[in-house]
Order: C-alpha cells, then structure tokens, then sequence
C-alpha cells in the first residue's frame, strides 16, 4: 500500500496485480456509458483537504454518526457484487475490512454472498442493505427477522430496467 495515494494509484495497482483482464475491466468501469462514473471523477478533481499547519493531531478523532450509526472512519464502501470474483473472502472479507477500520459496509442486492452470513462472519462491522424498489412491492424478503443483523436499508431507486456493461 506504500505509494498508494489517489484513485489513479489504486487503479495502476489493481491492473498490475489483477490475474484476469477481463474481471478487472469489469470493476474499473461503470454501468452503460459510464454517465455517473465520470460526473463522480470529475467532482472528485474539484475537492480539495486543506491542511491545517502547526496544529497538534496527536489525539485526531474520525468519530461521526451516519444515519444513527456511530462510526470511526468517515467512508463508507458501497454496494458492488462479484466480490467473489475478486478474492475467495468475498463481501465478507469486504466487510471484515470495514469493521476492522470502524467504517460503513453496505451489502449490495446482487452479492455472491448472503447477508446472513455476512451478519454471522462480520458481527461487529456496521451493515447496511441495498435494496431496489421493484414493480411488485414485495419487501418481505427485506423484512425477514434475520436482517435485524442490518441497521438500515440504503434504497436503489434508479434502474427501471437491468442495466448492461460496455466495455
């Protein structure tokens, strides 16, 4: 991790230690023309932490509360499926990682791993579900007791259809 410091870093790196091409291009791109990818890259370049000279940050505190969920690390990781097909830890691994830090894991709806085995193997990380709002309404698979393990549930709302790579 030594030298890894922007997103171009971590993308460099990931390319040269990815064994399958293909897998990898599938996790660098976006969905359909890449619409959202590129408005998030771009208002990323326009963000800037200001440092703060001569200040004492021997005692520095993250701690923030997020939608009720205390956290120590201010980021979050977003739901993104195929975990499996990146390291055999999947999204539990994923979300080991984030409790590790004190950070926010959000399960997504297309996981190669169920949430109740994410709620078992990751007790004390901070879950969140995504969920997609579908013609039918049906919650109940949301609602089963088993996901008293997820705090909140993080709502999808924009694929009126499935949505497809280009690559």
């Amino acid at each position: 991790m030594n030298g890894l410091f922007t997103v171009a870093d971590f993308k460099k790196k990931a390319e040269e230690v990815s064994k399958d091409s293909l897998l990898f291009t599938y996790f660098k791109h976006g969905a359909e023309k890449e619409i959202t990818l590129k408005h998030n890259e771009n208002i990323f370049r326009e963000l800037y932490i200001l440092p703060k000279c001569l200040v004492d940050v021997s005692n520095v505190n993250m701690n923030t509360k997020i939608f009720g969920c205390e956290a120590k690390w201010p980021v979050g990781i977003s739901p993104s499926a195929n975990h499996k097909q990146a390291h055999n830890d999947g999204e539990i691994g994923t979300a080991k990682a984030a409790g590790n830090v004190g950070s926010i894991f959000i399960l997504s709806s297309f996981s190669m791993t169920s949430f109740e085995d994410v709620a078992v193997h990751a007790p004390n990380t901070i879950k969140w579900l995504q969920m997609y709002i579908y013609k039918d309404r049906n919650f109940k698979s949301y609602s089963h007791p088993r996901n008293r393990f997820h705090r909140n549930f993080l709502t999808t709302l924009k694929i009126p259809r499935p949505t497809i790579n280009i690559l």
